[in-house]
């Protein structure tokens, strides 16, 4: 994978009438309903094996259809070639309730595409935390739990 991808807080900035220089991915999560309390967010962007690992955790509020939609924008580095790995998780406590796993191959330069994650329970038997306390999925390598609850291709254009 390309490294040197920019991370962006997406917010405020959204709304301004500036012309954006580049383009990338945005990243928005949402739920269906169905998940019971959630309370934590982990989030993880991966850029390559020389790039710094974008690792954060948010704390869900109650209610969490309050809290949701929420997003991230990855901004593009001017390589067409750039790729990006992205994990999310979502837990009540410490149990997972639905583990996600992206590989997104040629973040666009001049456009910005959108990645749509609905976290639901139709997920959460996939999930699992391993040995060491990590969020894991039961979908096979290259592999994530998509919108019908089974396991599909984790690769995304």
């Amino acid at each position: 994978m390309a490294s040197g991808l920019a991370l962006v807080a997406a917010g405020a900035s959204a709304c301004t009438p500036e012309k954006l220089s580049r383009g990338g991915l945005m990243v928005v999560m949402s739920t269906d309903g169905t998940l019971p309390a959630l309370d934590a967010l982990r989030v993880e962007v991966h850029s390559g094996p020389d790039a710094a690992t974008f690792r954060r955790n948010y704390a869900i509020p109650s209610p969490p259809d309050s809290w949701f939609p929420q997003s991230l924008a990855i901004q593009s580095n001017l390589d067409p070639a750039a790729a990006v790995a992205v994990d999310l998780a979502v837990f009540s406590g410490e149990t997972p309730r639905d583990v996600r796993h992206y590989e997104i191959r040629a973040i666009p330069t001049a456009t910005v595409v959108e990645l749509d994650v609905v976290f639901s329970a139709r997920c959460t038997q996939f999930a699992y935390l391993d040995d060491v306390g990590v969020a894991r999925s039961h979908c096979l390598e290259q592999e994530t739990c998509g919108s019908f609850g089974m396991c599909e291709s984790d690769r995304r254009a």
